[in-house]
């Protein structure tokens, strides 16, 4: 099929919020998980009235970086949370867990950079509620 005629379209993303004022790593997808470990009565604070956890564990979030390479996020002790509007990526529980120097994000005016591992991945700001916001990769072109 020519290159002209493919169509891609994105399956099974997540839209991830970074917020340093979150204490933990939280995703809207229980198949984000490779251990989950379901949870029964617990709701998180701050978000609303407090939002159901189903399950804790560890999150795998793919990503692509600045330069086009894709890595996969792990992130241990993360929590699943299907009701929340979208997940929610702690710079802090990534620096803590990785240990690196530089890893986390870092503000640089119009847009802030995420770093984990070497690998970096450049966030704007998105435009109505000025809070970073960016898209796991799951794709497929036909």
């Amino acid at each position: 099929m020519p290159e002209s005629n493919k169509v891609s379209f994105a399956t099974d993303v997540e839209n991830i919020c970074i917020d340093t004022g979150a204490s933990a790593c939280i995703s809207t997808r229980k198949e984000n998980f490779d251990n989950l470990q379901m949870i029964r009565n617990l709701k998180i604070n701050g978000i609303g009235t407090g939002l159901p956890v189903k399950g804790t564990g560890r999150l795998k979030w793919p990503f692509r970086d600045d330069n086009g390479n894709e890595f996969d996020l792990y992130v241990h002790n993360a929590l699943c949370v299907p009701k929340i509007p979208m997940g929610l990526l702690c710079p802090q529980q990534i620096a803590m867990q990785t240990g690196k120097a530089g890893d986390g994000f870092n503000v640089l005016g119009h847009a802030g950079i995420l770093t984990v591992d070497g690998y970096k991945r450049t966030i704007p700001y998105d435009s109505r509620t000025r809070h970073p916001i960016f898209q796991t990769i799951e794709s497929i072109t036909c």
